[in-house]
């Protein structure tokens, strides 16, 4: 196959609304702009590792690139000055796909997040996986921090 057929089969996957595998390791957000805030990954795995050697916990959005509250909490509620320095400083982020889920995280939700059906799912994990906070559905600022301070006063603990 041709370089020039690959990338007209790429770009008609991309074109159909077809995503690629993400990559593993760090990255920005598989569809939203975070204006840099964090460094997300796309495998539990990978966030575990970070959050342990950076001292941070790991901040999970659970969603899809057609859901517009998914679109407003990373490009709006991430990045609003209250809360962008808090969590640069707190988290790593987790980018998990809802249409294909780890395991493990589709699990954790279905446990925490009992019952929930409005995208996305957030979550606060120790570098372990440990739950510690969560909600579902849009937010604000204001909500964002309450579940963020939980997550703060893990770090110290």
């Amino acid at each position: 196959m041709g370089r020039f057929t690959i990338l007209a089969a790429v770009s008609a996957l991309l074109v159909a609304g077809i995503a690629l595998p993400a990559q593993a390791g760090r990255s920005s957000h598989p569809y939203f702009d975070d204006q840099g805030t964090l460094t997300w990954y796309h495998r539990l795995d990978d966030a575990k590792r970070a959050a342990r050697a950076e001292g941070k916990v790991i901040f999970v959005e659970y969603g899809r690139r057609r859901c517009g509250s998914c679109r407003v909490l990373v490009s709006k509620v991430v990045t609003d000055p209250r809360v962008r320095s808090r969590i640069a400083k707190a988290a790593v982020g987790l980018a998990a796909e809802c249409d294909r889920p780890e395991p493990t995280v589709q699990r954790m939700f279905s446990r925490h997040l009992a019952g929930a059906r409005m995208l996305p799912f957030v979550a606060f994990l120790t570098a372990d996986g440990e739950y510690i906070t969560g909600f579902a559905g849009g937010s604000d600022a204001h909500r964002f921090l309450a579940h963020l301070r939980k997550a703060e006063a893990r770090l110290s603990t």
